[in-house]
């Protein structure tokens, strides 16, 4: 039911009503759950609009629904605003700021606002590197943002900084990929920084100008960001970011001489993913029983987060469930880059050495 909403939404053409035929009340109460779940709540809700009557969820459901499209269109403009001011803020201390992902991606979407997202991803440089280089600008960009009485959070991964930016998480990339610990990326994140040229595009109708990253940087980007997420919550959030870059061309523009040859395996089974379920129009031959795995697990993973009322609260069995996960999921991982288990349980180790209480919590209790 999700992706038969999802279809309409991105590609058009009409939902296909034999998919809710006969769909009961607990039907559609786990459709929607999923949709929320996978972050495409608001996408889906295009696809319920465009229902007959007959097949339409039940008015609660529905209203529900509604209200909450109409809660993250809010929260869409928000976030438009804010790429907008931090743009303009940095600006005149010769400071560029691109936008990665997010809202600035949004434009790929036919109905931008639909596009979900959580922090907003940036890149920092320098507008004129005779005059000042790509770190200067990113620390004086730093320094500015202290200067308004707000932390920037500077150990928080070798990968990007952080802060709080009118109640937004702002991500402050040093390095585009987690060139750290993947050694797939090396060569990628190269081909990025050669590519990084920023482009205008203008938010919620010409409002809001910012700048974003080419197709070519984004057909990289998007792609290994999503392989990053397999075996570490790959949704169908990802999918719909790939699929509308596959609608856009960005499949001619991937350096694939560049990519291992399993991170490729991975590009070409969600294009395939995206070409059976949602519509898009770009063919390429793909491992069909792996893209399925990877759907399977993308809707309905084997170790999900649970609560841990759900194991009694007992400290040894959620370890067990934990230790269980991190072994089914570094499979997951391993099927795309040169990864084992036994280097994700040393980096399990060291991430919880100073907190080792964390190893008998769940990721979240109710």
């Amino acid at each position: 039911m999700v992706l038969a909403l999802l279809k309409h939404a991105l590609s058009g053409g009409e939902v296909c009503h034999d998919v809710f035929a006969g769909a009961t009340d607990a039907d559609w109460q786990a459709c929607h759950r999923l949709a929320v779940e996978q972050g495409v709540m608001a996408m889906a809700w295009e696809g319920v609009a465009a229902l007959p009557a007959d097949l339409l969820p039940p008015r609660a459901l529905k209203l529900t629904w509604a209200m909450a499209v109409e809660k993250y269109e809010e929260r869409y403009a928000h976030y438009c605003r804010t790429v907008h001011e931090l743009t303009e803020l940095l600006r005149p201390h010769g400071i560029g700021l691109m936008q990665l992902k997010g809202v600035g991606f949004s434009t790929h979407y036919p109905v931008p606002a639909h596009r979900e997202g959580g922090d907003i991803d940036v890149r920092l440089y320098s507008l004129d590197t005779t005059r000042m280089s790509d770190e200067e600008a990113l620390a004086l960009a730093e320094k500015l943002i202290e200067e308004r009485g707000i932390e920037v959070d500077r150990e928080h991964s070798k990968k990007h900084n952080t802060f709080r930016y009118r109640g937004i998480m702002i991500e402050n990339h040093k390095a585009f990929l987690n060139v750290y610990n993947t050694h797939e990326a090396v060569p990628l994140e190269k081909y990025l920084h050669e590519h990084a040229e920023p482009v205008e595009v203008a938010l919620q109708g010409g409002e809001y100008p910012i700048s974003v990253p080419s197709d070519a940087f984004n057909a990289v980007f998007i792609g290994f960001h999503a392989a990053q997420h397999y075996g570490n919550g790959l949704s169908l959030h990802h999918l719909c970011d790939w699929a509308c870059l596959m609608k856009d061309g960005a499949w001619g523009l991937l350096p694939t001489e560049l990519m291992a040859p399993r991170v490729l395996r991975f590009f070409c089974a969600l294009t395939g993913l995206a070409h059976r379920y949602l519509g898009v129009p770009v063919e390429v031959e793909f491992d069909e029983s792996f893209a399925e795995e990877m759907l399977h697990e993308m809707v309905a993973p084997a170790y999900p987060s649970v609560p841990a009322t759900a194991f009694g609260n007992n400290p040894i069995r959620i370890f067990v469930y934990k230790f269980r996960r991190l072994y089914h999921n570094s499979c997951l991982r391993g099927q795309v880059f040169d990864t084992n288990f036994m280097s994700r349980l040393w980096l399990a180790v060291k991430n919880n050495y100073w907190r080792p209480a964390r190893l008998f919590r769940v990721t979240w209790d109710k």
